[in-house]
């Protein structure tokens, strides 16, 4: 290593351009190379080299999404982390639930990441006519979830949606009556 900051990046540029060039330099050769492998693993390079790399660091979650979309299965809790809340950060909600979306049916079977983008969810949307609207969406995914219908029928009646609270109401009261509904 050495103490000069412009050596210094002059070598961690090489890196990058090793990692750039090496699926195709190395399937070239004959050698097999996997891409998923060499971006996941640029996106760690240019992370862990934060100080140095203070002006790629933006680029990691882009990276990290790449590699993602090559082999969405088995990739780890910490990186889909990484992604969203980049995404959120950067301001794209739209973004955000898509990809969260897109990872709940490649991780469906895992409890750590389902809850994580539920927790995600509930964070991201600050008005109430948000909220509304993403349940509105989710209900028409999963018509028969109780709890989507009683968070929608609060909110209706937070926004004084009437028609909406009486025929969200009724259908509750059909489902699933309770004390709170009447």
């Amino acid at each position: 290593t050495t103490d000069d900051a412009a050596m210094t990046r002059v070598y961690l540029d090489s890196a990058l351009q090793v990692y750039d060039t090496a699926v195709s330099l190395l399937s070239e050769a004959g050698v097999e190379a996997d891409p998923f492998d060499w971006t996941f693993e640029k996106g760690r390079f240019i992370q862990s080299q934060g100080s140095n790399l203070q002006d790629l660091q933006s680029t990691v979650s882009g990276l990290y999404r790449e590699a993602y979309n090559l082999k969405p299965e088995g990739f780890q809790a910490y990186y889909i982390n990484y992604i969203i809340a980049d995404l959120i950060n950067v301001g794209d909600k739209s973004g955000a639930i898509s990809f969260m979306a897109h990872v709940e049916t490649s991780h469906g079977d895992q409890a750590d990441v389902i809850a994580m983008i539920e927790q995600y969810r509930n964070s991201l949307f600050t008005s109430p006519e948000e909220r509304m609207d993403f349940l509105e969406s989710q209900l028409a995914d999963k018509p028969d979830d109780i709890e989507i219908r009683k968070e929608l029928f609060d909110i209706y009646h937070e926004l004084e949606e009437r028609d909406k609270m009486f025929e969200m109401g009724t259908y509750l009261l059909e489902a699933s009556p309770s004390a709170e509904i009447y």
